[in-house]
């Protein structure tokens, strides 16, 4: 269908390990108007070219679904190395915008080694979390500024990526 041509086009494995698949904006790619679908059926508009890296993932490290009805914990896995970034909860079909939750680089709390985790659960946790969207499988979206030239040139994230383990159902 288009729906299924337009999911598996628009994004593609990251390089690193881990449940991330990258949407590339780029232009050239010949896939590019199916990404550009992507984004418009999520009812969003597009990435400018070149400006940011999109990563998402609807599973866990282990590859279980994302479920409202669990508890994770998201881990920088490295260093984070983009000017500026966010990690946000995207429930499945036909949710509000309000149910929707984000934190950025802005609004996270560090540890002094520079090393980052947030909790993702339905209900308030201490420290950095974001809402779960209620009863549903979701999606987790990073994006991220590119930082350098090169990166831009090569398309491929400088950022470290997330790691996302469930703790408890």
């Amino acid at each position: 269908s288009a729906a299924g041509a337009i999911q598996v086009l628009g994004s593609g494995k990251t390089a690193g390990e881990g449940p991330w698949q990258l949407r590339d904006t780029s232009i050239e790619r010949a896939a590019h108007p199916y990404i550009m679908a992507s984004y418009l059926l999520d009812g969003r508009l597009p990435q400018a070219d070149r400006q940011f890296i999109e990563l998402y993932s609807s599973t866990d490290s282990e590859g279980n679904r994302l479920m409202s009805s669990c508890v994770y914990v998201v881990r920088a896995t490295g260093q984070l190395q983009a000017s500026w970034w966010s990690l946000s909860t995207l429930g499945s079909g036909g949710d509000s915008a309000s149910e929707h939750s984000v934190i950025t680089s802005a609004n996270t709390v560090t540890k002094a080694d520079g090393a980052i985790a947030i909790s993702v659960s339905a209900y308030p946790s201490p420290g950095n979390w974001i809402k779960a969207p209620p009863d549903r499988s979701f999606t987790l979206q990073f994006l991220a500024a590119r930082v350098t030239q090169a990166n831009v040139t090569a398309r491929q994230p400088e950022t470290a990526l997330f790691s996302i383990e469930r703790t408890g159902c």
